[in-house]
């Protein structure tokens, strides 16, 4: 976890109260919940902010554990497909075929 973190932007009393806008003596600022550095990429968010990255997952549930499994059930013999209809000769000759 996280620890907390104080700070003071230039004539700001209250950071969930109002936004502090771009000061050229400060390397960036606040804005609906956001600590922005100069180039306006999101740095420190507050617990209320709105908009920008998504925020890192604080706590995630345990995932409850799997009670029973139903036994797979055995696949079916396939019947025979017949064979597709040729246009060529059978390489057999008559008497292979009888034969076989």
């Amino acid at each position: 976890m996280g620890a907390g973190l104080a700070f003071c932007l230039l004539g700001t009393s209250s950071l969930d109260k109002q936004n502090a806008r771009p000061d050229p003596k400060v390397p960036c600022w606040f804005e609906d919940g956001w600590l922005r550095d100069t180039r306006g990429g999101c740095a420190l968010f507050s617990e209320d902010a709105q908009g920008g990255p998504v925020k890192p997952v604080k706590q995630v549930k345990p995932v409850k554990g799997v009670k029973y499994v139903k036994p797979v059930k055995g696949v079916k013999e396939v019947k025979r497909v017949k064979a597709l209809k040729s246009l060529s000769w059978s390489p057999l000759s008559g008497v292979q075929f009888f034969n076989t």
